[in-house]
């Protein structure tokens, strides 16, 4: 009875490291993620330059409504100054990296709902449950 509950867990052991390494295996070729390749492939090099400044502008004319957006939340005091400070300067700082690097902006609704990379919340949501 031991000896058969011992193999029944080793072989499902064995399936479970095996597992991921078969799938990971499948999607070596996908080098980097679909939206990257959308950025750069399609939408930057499919646009004119004249077509990119327009986007831009109306991209600038978006920013500086999130910034009036989140001035009046300080307005309702929602959130600090301080706060605000912060996510303006998030904002004006990826505006500017998204322009130097020559991407244009996506069509979407926007982020991961307040999640950027390596699962760090935004600053509201982190300063929310201090």
């Amino acid at each position: 009875m031991k000896k058969a509950l011992l193999v029944a867990i080793t072989a499902l052991l064995l399936i479970a490291v095996s597992l991921p390494v078969a799938f990971a295996k499948n999607n070596a070729d996908n080098k980097q993620a679909p939206n990257v390749g959308f950025q750069k492939d399609y939408l930057a090099q499919k646009l004119t330059d004249a077509q990119k400044a327009d986007l831009y502008k109306i991209s600038q004319k978006m920013l500086e409504l999130k910034k009036q957006m989140i001035q009046k939340y300080v307005d309702f005091g929602v959130i600090t100054q301080d706060q605000a400070n912060l996510m303006i300067k998030k904002m004006t700082d990826n505006h500017s990296k998204m322009k130097e690097k020559g991407l244009v902006p996506g069509p979407g609704m926007g982020r991961m709902k307040g999640f950027g990379q390596e699962g760090s919340k935004c600053p509201l949501q982190q300063n929310a449950t201090q």
